[in-house]
């Protein structure tokens, strides 16, 4: 009404400008300054922002602006940073090139086991195939009843599969002798690189769980990370691996199979990048247990040929015995 004066305002609330009213929901705001910097890589990438501020609050802040000489040493740590970064880049970057090209050579290596193929000049064509060898009758033969054509047949399919697990296991061996060698690089110093991770290292830890399974270690021995870095201790455990023959070893089911999980999933361009070490031992790994399967194969075989023969003999034996015997047995029953 005319002379009645307006209500004052309430108290957490102050005039704008132009006499508008202004409420602050949480109080009244902090004040100060706020001076960010990016880290710069040397691909053009921003690693991260460095910040500062003056807010004023309960934990402290002038809430003046940011002096000269603090920005100035905020963009000299920005700078700082970006460098150790991209050093740090470049020597990871220059260890990947060494580690490819060692596991190029490895694969040469692994190329050069194999059997040469012949070199052809121009316009030759590649010597046939050698033709196969026939297929024994499954028939019985002359003097042969139904039991001995199976026998036959049955020793001359097991000589063939001995003569292709002999050569398997010739490839096997020659491939892991190349592997075996260059656990002689791999010394303490390599090992300590492994061991200063905090972290697992995914594939290079499940590497050396399945070489752990290999060589008899049981599962509660390396369940953790930091039980595998105490195994790991020093180049011991590589004599212990270089020490067992996969020839005269004989993995048990749990082994074989605990090992097997272990490599699942695993490949070279993958572990290569976490540790040089670790591809040795994956490949390690690998060669073991071919050599181990390709020996197993040729024992089955060369079992399975011995108790064919020995069968075989036996029967011989005793259908000539048979035939003798009758002979002698019509004298024996007129004698008084």
């Amino acid at each position: 009404a005319d002379g009645e004066e307006a209500p004052p305002p309430p108290e957490d609330e102050e005039d704008g400008p132009k006499g508008e009213t202004v409420a602050f929901l949480k109080g009244f705001p902090r004040v100060g300054a706020y001076f960010a910097v990016p880290i710069k890589l040397a691909t053009g990438e921003i690693a991260g922002m460095l910040c500062m501020d003056t807010l004023k609050g309960p934990a402290g802040g002038s809430g003046r602006p940011i002096s000269g000489e603090d920005k100035d040493l905020l963009r000299e740590v920005a700078h700082n940073a970006s460098l150790a970064l991209n050093a740090a880049a470049e020597m990871r970057a220059a260890k990947l090139a060494l580690a490819e090209e060692e596991q190029a050579a490895i694969a040469e290596a692994l190329a050069a086991t194999d059997d040469p193929k012949p070199e052809l000049a121009d316009g030759e064509e590649p010597p046939p195939e050698p033709e196969p060898e026939p297929e024994e009758p499954e028939a019985p033969q002359d003097g042969e009843d139904e039991d001995d054509a199976a026998l036959r047949v049955n020793i001359a399919k097991t000589r063939k599969a001995l003569e292709a697990a002999k050569a398997n296991l010739s490839r096997k061996q020659k491939r892991f002798t190349a592997v075996d060698a260059l656990l002689d690089g791999v010394d303490d110093e390599a090992l300590l690189e492994i061991r200063s991770l905090q972290r697992a290292p995914k594939y290079t830890w499940k590497a050396l769980k399945a070489a752990l399974w290999l060589t008899g270690h049981k599962k509660y021995e390396f369940q953790t990370w930091a039980l595998t870095r105490k195994l790991i201790g020093d180049d011991k455990i590589i004599k212990e691996f270089k020490d067992i023959d996969p020839l005269e070893m004989t993995l048990t089911d749990k082994a074989r199979q605990g090992s097997r999980k272990c490599l699942r999933g695993i490949r070279d361009a993958n572990i290569v990048k976490e540790s040089k070490t670790g591809a040795v031992f994956y490949r390690w790994c690998v060669g073991f247990t071919d050599v181990a399967v390709a020996s197993h194969e040729v024992k089955s075989n060369t079992e399975a040929l011995a108790e064919y023969e020995t069968e075989q003999r036996q029967r011989a034996e005793k259908k000539a015995a048979g035939g003798g015997g009758e002979a002698e047995e019509a004298p024996a029953e007129e004698a008084p």
